[in-house]
């Protein structure tokens, strides 16, 4: 347990100078990262719903979560990739593989987006009859949006491989999210705010990410180790690095294809309307899970560590206090929904999304799954074996995909919200299986801590 005592030590830490000093300043950091974020998304999922209205936030929504599957190429695994390389370069004194990785990743990434650019463009071209204008116009704003967050993501993957964590999220989790939101209210607060349509929120991103962009880069220059100031020549390690990013490409593509398939084949088989009141369902419903996020991040260099000394008496007690406190957090907010539900959405959305209620209930059921089974991805990860968590997502989002197919166009926003609560089930259903044969290690939250 995380006793006073505890806490007081890991405080004390953060304010050393060691190596345990960084790593607890960082990790303290990242969770007031995340924290921070998820209020952000919170807040600006709200101010959005409540200016451009059902159809019109459905129609953003939609978009970009078209733009974020067009990213997965793009990104093509590259900034996990960088963090590690970067890293690894630093510690070699290996200053021009380093300033050779950075620069082929950007050449990579800017061919990548301009590629899938104009194929999306060729392809809009060709369907242009079946869209709106204000579809079609957010959507080449939305185009725009593709190389600034994998441009953005890199210098970030950068900074936190030079062990700058926190300013290495803080341009696109923090200032990106924080300008939009400050964008919009200054057009509503300046008298425009009945002329926001989708397409200009979208073009308002577009200036968001493109000065998060700058302020990252800036970062990213004032940060760089005194060696890459003398311009050491670039070296490359092309093969090595093309086979380790496929992995990397591939857990974060299907990452990303479980994260937006619901709303775009929700937009395929029905309305704008219902995607934007899908997609507050769904904002509402990571307030389930966010207790599970933030004992995950807080417990995971103990999940290592203990790994590493081979206790793993404590650490299945420590899995275990973590999926019970996650559980219980759950359990928390879902009775709040369910209760209230009606009245929070009325009070934060507006009326006119009240037909989220059944979703929300919906999919806070399966994040309560989530809870249940606890920390089992980072667990995996954190102990050798995130070759399990690749399979595992991999599977999910297939299975993702297919069950959406099948529910949604009979049942809509609930048969959406229906295939992510089994899709959730099996990827956990799946991990805690791992954990066990691998680990000897119950995660379940009802699991007995005595051994």
């Amino acid at each position: 347990m995380i006793t006073r005592s505890r806490l007081a030590g890991l405080l004390q830490q953060a304010r050393s100078k060691s190596l345990t000093g960084q790593l607890a300043r960082g990790g303290m950091g990242s969770i007031a990262i995340k924290v921070a974020n998820m209020l952000l998304g919170l807040a600006l999922a709200i101010i959005l719903a409540r200016v451009l209205g059902p159809e019109g936030y459905g129609t953003y929504v939609y978009v970009f979560a078209l733009i974020s599957i067009m990213a997965i190429p793009a990104q093509f695994g590259l900034p996990k990739l960088v963090v590690r390389e970067t890293a690894k370069a630093q510690v070699d004194k290996q200053w021009g593989l380093m300033r050779g990785v950075w620069r082929w990743a950007s050449a990579a990434v800017g061919v990548l987006s301009g590629g899938i650019a104009a194929i999306a463009l060729g392809i809009i071209w060709l369907l242009a009859d079946r869209f709106s204008e204000l579809q079609l116009a957010t959507f080449l704003w939305g185009v725009v949006l593709v190389p600034l967050i994998t441009l953005g993501a890199l210098r970030g993957a950068a900074l936190q491989g030079l062990r700058r964590v926190v300013l290495g999220q803080l341009p696109e989790h923090i200032l990106r999210p924080g300008l939009l939101i400050l964008l919009i209210l200054t057009i509503v607060w300046g008298g425009g705010g009945e002329q926001l349509t989708a397409d200009k929120v979208m073009s308002l991103h577009v200036v968001a990410a493109g000065i998060a962009f700058i302020v990252g880069a800036w970062l990213l220059y004032s940060s760089r180790p005194a060696p890459l100031h003398a311009g050491p020549k670039p070296n490359y390690k092309l093969r090595t690095w093309l086979a380790a990013a496929w992995p990397l490409a591939l857990v974060a593509g299907m990452q990303q294809v479980n994260t937006y398939t619901d709303i775009v084949m929700l937009g395929v088989f029905s309305t704008a309307e219902d995607v934007g009141v899908y997609r507050v369902a769904v904002q509402g419903a990571m307030l389930t899970v966010f207790g599970l996020q933030t004992v995950a991040m807080f417990v995971s260099p103990y999940f290592a560590r203990l790994h590493i000394q081979g206790d793993y008496e404590r650490l299945q007690r420590l899995v275990t206090m973590s999926a019970r406190a996650a559980f219980l957090a759950a359990i928390f907010v879902i009775s709040v929904f369910t209760v209230l539900g009606n009245e929070i959405i009325c009070l934060l959305f507006g009326t006119n999304y009240i037909d989220a209620y059944m979703p929300l209930l919906i999919l806070a059921f399966g994040q309560l799954i989530n809870g249940l089974f606890g920390p089992v991805g980072i667990l995996l990860n954190m102990t050798g074996h995130e070759r399990y968590t690749a399979r595992g997502v991999t599977i999910a989002a297939i299975s993702n995909v297919i069950l959406n197919l099948a529910l949604i166009p009979t049942f809509g926003m609930n048969g959406a919200a229906v295939a992510t609560v089994i899709t959730l089930a099996t990827w956990n259903v799946l991990l805690w299986r791992a954990v066990h044969s691998r680990l000897g290690i119950n995660a379940i939250a009802i699991h007995s801590i005595k051994n």
